[in-house]
């Protein structure tokens, strides 16, 4: 995002988007390592990775829940510009503002649901069936990812609608 350029804001931005980034590369580094060392436990060693499903259907909600956040404030989401020209200018800004703000409304519902279920899980002692992790955690990753997920939606509308100071776009 271009427009996010000056002081503490940027900063925070900057580390906030690299901060779930990494995030979800741990995860998905943690999760291919177990899915190839279970490989070759399994096939080599006849002996699998007890619930090695379970931490990679885990890992992999940690990877996808910290992963979008990250690729919507590096701006490399993949996007299909098809109806660009036929929209013109107006129509692209009409669409990049009505699909940021009900993002912004259905990812906030998400949120409150998500934020919900951690309690509920919590107080259910919910965990998974085989290694018993709890639940609550998983929960907590999504109602994070999804949150950070709005703010930086929420940045981008405000970049979209609010006039730049001294911007080449």
């Amino acid at each position: 995002m271009n427009s996010i350029n000056t002081g503490r804001f940027h900063q925070f931005y900057a580390w906030l988007s690299k901060g779930v980034g990494a995030l979800a590369g741990i995860a998905l580094l943690i999760m291919m390592s177990v899915a190839f060392i279970g490989v070759i436990m399994r096939y080599f060693f006849n002996a699998p990775i007890l619930g090695g499903n379970e931490i990679i259907q885990v890992l992999s909600g940690v990877t996808v829940m910290m992963a979008i956040p990250s690729a919507a404030a590096l701006d490399s989401h993949i996007r299909v510009d098809v109806l660009d020209n036929f929209i013109g200018k107006v129509g692209r800004f009409i669409g990049d503002v009505l699909s940021r703000v009900l993002a912004i409304i259905v990812l906030s519902l998400l949120v409150q649901k998500a934020y919900a279920k951690i309690w509920d899980a919590l107080k259910y002692e919910d965990t998974t069936n085989l290694l018993q992790i709890p639940i609550w955690p998983i929960y907590v990753v999504i109602t994070a990812g999804m949150a950070i997920f709005v703010f930086i939606l929420g940045v981008e509308l405000a970049a979209i609608i609010l006039p730049r100071k001294n911007s080449n776009v």
